[in-house]
């Protein structure tokens, strides 16, 4: 379990950082990558409206010819505080727009309307990650993540040395013998305190890729 959390919290790190504007690897008001200017940092609250904005300038990519790249947000990564708020945007099946109208005499008459949540439909799969308030000390209540499917293209890399997929769990050998001469049994302790010692070693590195795979609002 603590291997767990150290690598979660790693792998946080790739793209949450502590100023509430994400790895600066990845994000920026305007980085270049691949011989073109990616604007992929933003401050709109989560909304259904803004969910959808920000999954339409994703797809609205193009390479630096101008083509199109079909980059689609397939996953939707928000902190403990804006659980509740996603859920609902990915599982309503309406939306409210508003129509205006104006009176003869020019009062303006607002009236809300319901539509399809078309967000519902787009498959997005939606990632609480507690590691993003405990890194992301600024916006890390307020700050949520569209990210492509990794097989499309990959905002970031995480990965084990070869031969080290599982963390390595040792126990540290007792000190202490019988009368008889023989080896005590590790879960006996050591011999001035008794204590049964363990070591974890989890082997694993990680690094930021592409930025224009991903989309960071901090809704500040």
């Amino acid at each position: 379990l603590a291997a767990a959390r150290t690598e979660y919290y790693f792998a946080t790190s790739l793209f949450a950082a502590a100023g509430g504007d994400g790895n600066a690897n990845l994000y920026g008001a305007t980085i270049t990558d691949c011989g073109q200017a990616i604007t992929n940092l933003g401050v709109l609250p989560l909304t259904i409206g803004n969910l959808e904005t920000t999954m339409e300038l994703m797809a609205a990519q193009t390479n630096p010819a101008g083509e199109p790249l079909g980059i689609r947000a397939k996953h939707l990564v928000v902190g403990p505080a804006l659980e509740f708020t996603a859920r609902q945007i990915l599982t309503s099946s309406v939306k409210m727009w508003t129509a205006e109208s104006i009176d003869v005499d020019g009062t303006v008459y607002s009236t809300p309307y319901p539509t399809n949540n078309v967000v519902s439909q787009m498959g997005l799969q939606l990632h609480v990650n507690p590691y993003i308030p405990v890194i992301d000390t600024t916006h890390g209540d307020t700050s949520w993540y569209l990210f492509a499917d990794p097989s499309d293209v990959a905002a970031m890399e995480f990965g084990y040395l070869r031969g080290h997929e599982s963390p390595e769990i040792v126990m540290k050998s007792s000190d202490k013998v019988s009368p008889a001469g023989g080896s005590m049994s590790p879960f006996s302790g050591d011999f001035a305190t008794d204590n049964v010692m363990y070591r974890v070693r989890a082997v694993f590195g990680g690094t930021p890729m592409d930025p224009r795979a991903t989309y960071l609002q901090s809704g500040a």
